[in-house]
C-alpha cells in the first residue's frame, strides 16, 4: 500500500475507483478497514482516498498531536496527490478532523459527511473516565480495558445480533499502538468547541448518527444538526457509533443519495 510521509509522520492510505474525490478518515482505534463496506460501494462512481491517521493501521506511530494536526495531515495528503479539494467523511475523530478542516481550509473542502461525531469539547465527566481508562492502559495496556471499549463502540443490537463482526474488532483493538493511541486520546480529551464556528460552513453536509451509540450518544448529534440547520440529518435505529460497520446497507444508501443529490 502506498505511503506518504507527511509532517514527519509516514501516512499509509489507499485509493480506490475514479471520479469526484472522497477522502475517507477513520474513527478512534480504527483503520481503513473500517470503511470496507463502503469502498465497495462508492468506488464506483467516485475516487476515494482512505487513510491511517497517524499511529493507527499502518502509518507511523504519532507524537502528541491536536485535532487541527491530524487536519492538515489530510491537507498535507491531498497536496501529495495534487487533489485541490474534496468531499471529507469522517466518524468520530474523523468527522472532527473534518469540521476543522472545513473551517481551516474552506476552500479544500466540497462537502462533508459526518458520522457518529460531535462539535463540542469533551464532558468533565467523560475526561475524568477517560483518563482513568488510560493510566491502566498506561500501566497494563489495552487488554483489561477492551471489553468496556468493545461496549463503547458498538451498540447493544450489534453485541446481541453481529457477535463475529464485533470478536474481529476486538483482535484488531488490541494491536493498536499504545503510546500512539494515548496521544491521540489526549487530543480527543483536549479539543476545543467549534460549534458555535459551523453557520460558517456552507458546503453541503450529511450527518449519520445511530440511536445506540454510547461513545457520542444521539443527542450530540442532533445537537451538530442544529448548528448546522441546512444540514441533512440521518438517524440509525439499533446502531451504535462504528455505523459504517454495523449498518452498512443503510448508510451506503445515505451517503449515495447524499452525493447525488448535492452533486459532489
Amino acid at each position: 500500500m502506498p505511503i506518504h510521509t507527511i509532517r514527519e509522520h509516514q501516512i499509509n492510505y489507499e485509493i480506490h475507483g475514479n471520479g469526484p474525490p472522497l477522502l475517507l478518515l477513520h474513527s478512534f482505534l480504527c483503520n481503513t478497514q473500517m470503511w470496507e463496506k463502503q469502498i465497495e460501494a462508492l468506488s464506483k462512481d467516485h475516487r476515494l482516498i482512505v487513510m491511517d491517521i497517524r499511529g493507527h493501521g499502518k502509518s507511523s506511530p504519532s507524537k502528541p498531536h491536536s485535532i487541527y494536526d491530524l487536519a492538515e495531515d489530510a491537507i498535507g495528503l491531498l497536496d501529495a496527490l495534487n487533489i485541490p479539494t474534496a468531499t471529507w467523511l469522517g466518524l468520530s475523530i474523523g468527522g472532527m478532523i473534518s469540521m476543522r478542516a472545513a473551517l481551516t481550509h474552506p476552500q479544500r473542502v466540497s462537502g462533508l459527511v459526518l458520522l457518529a461525531t460531535d462539535s463540542k469539547s469533551e464532558s468533565l465527566l467523560v475526561r475524568i473516565e477517560r483518563r482513568l481508562l488510560a493510566k491502566v492502559v498506561k500501566a497494563l495496556g489495552i487488554l483489561p480495558v477492551v471489553i468496556p471499549v468493545l461496549r463503547k463502540m458498538f451498540g447493544k443490537t450489534t453485541h446481541r445480533k453481529q457477535r463475529d463482526l464485533v470478536r474481529t474488532w476486538r483482535g484488531r483493538f488490541l494491536k493498536v499502538h499504545t503510546a500512539s493511541m494515548l496521544n491521540s486520546l489526549t487530543s480527543l480529551l483536549t479539543r476545543d468547541d467549534v460549534t458555535d464556528k459551523l453557520h460558517t460552513i456552507t458546503v453541503p453536509t450529511l450527518i449519520i448518527h445511530g440511536d445506540e451509540d454510547r461513545a457520542i450518544p444521539v443527542k450530540l448529534g442532533e445537537n451538530l444538526k442544529s448548528a448546522m440547520p441546512s444540514a441533512t440529518f440521518k438517524r440509525l435505529s439499533q446502531a451504535g457509533h462504528l455505523v459504517t460497520l454495523e449498518s452498512p446497507q443503510y448508510v451506503n444508501t445515505y451517503i449515495r443519495d447524499f452525493l447525488t443529490s448535492a452533486n459532489l
